[in-house]
């Protein structure tokens, strides 16, 4: 039908040439006021509920960041004084302009990057439960002391977590399990003991795995084998024990495992040989016993191979 009356009046402007732009004329105009009605309509219906959504939005956001300005303005507090004075920035002024704060377009914190800072202090005052939107956090390079709370499980976003090079101590916590997304976890060089813990298997997304130079000990979990997206597996310079598993011939994606300087016993697994993508593998100084398995013949990748003092 709507077809049939645009077109009637082109047919008519064959006879009645000035017919057609009189026709013509008045089809666009009554359109016109008819869309122009129409497209008042539609916005008088939604910009009650645009609105409201907008306000709702700006809402959650403005609490939010309230309590990000909270959780970081009382861990600053808790610190010492030249780590309160190098974060002097950290103050009324808006979150995202301070130092080693990086933020979303909602302005929520998505990164704390301070490595390298010398702050001096512990984790226990910096309450994560109120730093949902956070990825990166990274505070290698420091004098950080403590144990790591438990709240850090409920950074549920967090995909990097760089630790390293502090004075750290306690066990790894059991609520890393629970940072699903979690690509690099490096909590090296500092002094942590008790075993890897076997919930480290449930962080499917893990490609850097680093926890060397540490007071490590216990076995390595066979559950270590789940890891099948690990690039990097560095437990060297730690106390465990134990024979290496053979689940750790599943880590399909492998290139380098670093397991040097432990006290590591039994044979090396000849599933070892499975690891196509294996570019280099150190067992050395440890207490490992038997013959170096054919399998690893089967490693093309492998440019570096170290099994001396053993």
């Amino acid at each position: 039908m709507f077809i049939a009356n645009t077109f009637a009046p082109l047919e008519r402007s064959k006879a009645h040439p000035h017919k057609k732009i009189n026709l013509s004329w008045r089809y666009l105009k009554s359109n016109s006021q008819f869309h122009s009605r129409y497209l008042l309509l539609v916005l008088m219906h939604n910009i009650p509920s645009l609105a409201s959504s907008q306000s709702s939005i700006a809402g959650v956001t403005s609490e939010t960041i309230g309590k990000e300005t909270e959780a970081l303005l009382k861990w600053k507090s808790n610190l010492n004084e030249e780590s309160r004075f190098i974060l002097s920035s950290w103050n009324e002024s808006s979150l995202c302009s301070w130092l080693g704060i990086a933020c979303d377009l909602p302005r929520s914190i998505v990164s704390l990057n301070l490595s390298s800072s010398t702050i001096r202090g512990t984790l226990h005052h910096l309450n994560f439960s109120q730093l949902p939107s956070l990825i990166t956090l990274k505070l290698s390079n420091n004098s950080l002391y403590g144990n790591i709370p438990p709240s850090i499980g409920n950074l549920s976003k967090l995909t990097y977590l760089d630790l390293s090079q502090n004075h750290l101590s306690g066990h790894i916590p059991a609520q890393l399990a629970s940072l699903e997304l979690l690509q690099v976890l490096d909590i090296s060089q500092n002094s942590f003991t008790g075993p890897v813990p076997s919930h480290i298997g449930s962080l499917n997304n893990l490609s850097g795995l680093y926890l060397s130079d540490n007071k490590l000990s216990g076995f390595i979990p066979k559950a270590i084998g789940i890891l099948k997206s690990l690039n990097y597996l560095y437990l060297m310079n730690n106390l465990i024990t134990g024979p290496i598993p053979s689940s750790t011939g599943n880590m399909s994606s492998l290139w380098k495992i670093w397991l040097f300087r432990n006290q590591l016993v039994g044979p090396i697994p000849k599933d070892l040989g499975m690891l196509g993508s294996l570019s280099q593998l150190d067992f050395s100084s440890n207490n490992l016993n038997g013959s170096i398995p054919t399998t690893l013949g089967n490693l093309s990748n492998l440019a570096y191979l170290y099994l001396y003092n053993n």
